[in-house]
């Protein structure tokens, strides 16, 4: 059964939600606690699976509190509730709270948020999983990309279409754009078609606090190189994997899920580049020396792969569980569900063409793609306009770089 800490310092709020929950009696363990310090004291006392609190409360407020959850007890899944012309405190909480809902919140709204964080972690949140996913404040952004953006919101009147570039050249951008883009925070969730409906909804005023006034990006620069990982590379394969995916999906695919799935299928390597660079270094050299793909290195020395690491940052930022799923299982597309294995399987075959030997810069070991999911999305007939899709793509991507 999972335990769900509830915080606020209004007593009435408290009661509003023991009465709207309590539905849920059965299923969840629930607590509450009418001050930040007394959370903090439950949780020293007996763990929880997530916190949900209020954002102003007198004291330690509710960015506060997430903070130090984040750091005490980082596999906690941090839920926060504030007002929407609250934009300075709403952006503190950026870099601990997971999910942003507006207050007063539909309780069938963050019923439906409990269950579906709840749902995520017991799928990918693996207890040292949680942990390194939980400690992660900032995504690491590419250096070029990371002043380039800083640049364009200092500007009196940045240009959306500038902005829209920058922010999709960069995953650890694109990926916190998406989080914040899909939240209630900012109305009815909907899903975002791409990153320029993104850019669009939070508008100039939101990502300008996002870059200049909040810890939720920074650049990457490592206090030592990471063996077999270079983000600019990592860049161009993301996007050269999004690109492909959704040109090679099947008949019923949206291509703007495939691409934003692809664009995303390896954000799981950027929090390991963050919260575990000697390990991850180290599994990228094991990979190299042996001649096998890193996942599987990963899933020996983590116990699960940058696939699900990132799955699980997908799924607790509220992305859509179609992109989470095909992230998930985007090197073993059968072990998908029944409806969402054709994305995971053009995420398969799209990394796979990304790396033919005749890409510009492009390496892959010797293994061949598997026959099952080769004929998934067309069969062997489809290999060779799928081969000229990838190197099209490449070479197109290299004129832009």
């Amino acid at each position: 059964m999972k335990r769900i800490l509830f915080v606020d310092d209004e007593p009435n709020i408290l009661d509003g939600l023991r009465r709207a929950l309590r539905p849920q009696r059965d299923r969840w363990q629930m607590a509450f606690a009418s001050s930040g310090p007394q959370a903090l004291e439950m949780l020293a006392s007996e763990s929880c699976d997530m916190i949900v609190s209020d954002m102003r409360m007198p004291g330690m407020d509710g960015a506060a509190l997430l903070a130090s959850v984040c750091e005490r007890h980082p596999a906690v899944i941090r839920i926060i509730l504030s007002g929407y012309t609250d934009l300075t405190a709403f952006m503190c909480a950026v870099p601990v709270a997971h999910q942003f809902f507006l207050k007063p919140c539909d309780p069938l709204l963050l019923r439906e948020a409990i269950d579906h964080q709840t749902s995520v972690a017991d799928r990918y949140g693996y207890p040292p999983v949680a942990e390194l996913v939980g400690s992660l404040r900032a995504l690491p952004v590419a250096p070029h990309a990371y002043q380039e953006l800083r640049r364009e919101v200092a500007e009196s009147h940045p240009s959306l279409d500038h902005l829209v570039k920058v922010v999709t050249s960069d995953v650890g951008v694109s990926t916190r754009a998406l989080q914040l883009a899909h939240s209630a925070f900012f109305g009815q969730r909907q899903d975002i078609a791409d990153i320029r409906a993104a850019v669009a909804r939070l508008g100039s005023d939101i990502l300008r606090h996002l870059v200049l006034a909040a810890d939720t990006l920074r650049s990457f620069e490592p206090a030592t190189a990471i063996h077999g990982f270079d983000i600019d590379d990592f860049q161009r394969h993301s996007h050269l994997v999004g690109t492909i995916a959704e040109r090679v999906g099947g008949a019923g695919l949206q291509a703007h899920v495939l691409y934003k799935a692809g664009l995303l299928h390896d954000v799981g390597k950027l929090v390991l580049a963050d919260r575990a660079p000697d390990q991850f270094g180290q599994a990228q050299k094991i990979a190299r020396a042996e001649g096998r793909p890193s996942h599987q290195v990963e899933e020996e020395m983590f116990g699960v792969s940058h696939a699900e690491i990132g799955a699980y940052l997908l799924g607790l930022w509220g992305l859509p569980p179609a992109i989470v799923e095909a992230v998930a299982h985007h090197h073993h597309p059968e072990r998908a569900s029944d409806d969402q294995r054709p994305a995971a399987a053009a995420l398969y075959l799209a990394d796979y063409l990304a790396r033919l030997p005749e890409a510009p810069g492009i390496t892959r070991g010797s293994e061949a793609p598997d026959a099952h999911i080769v004929a998934l999305l067309g069969g062997p007939a489809m290999w060779s306009t799928w081969t000229e899709l990838a190197l099209n793509a490449a070479r197109l991507g290299a004129q832009h770089a």
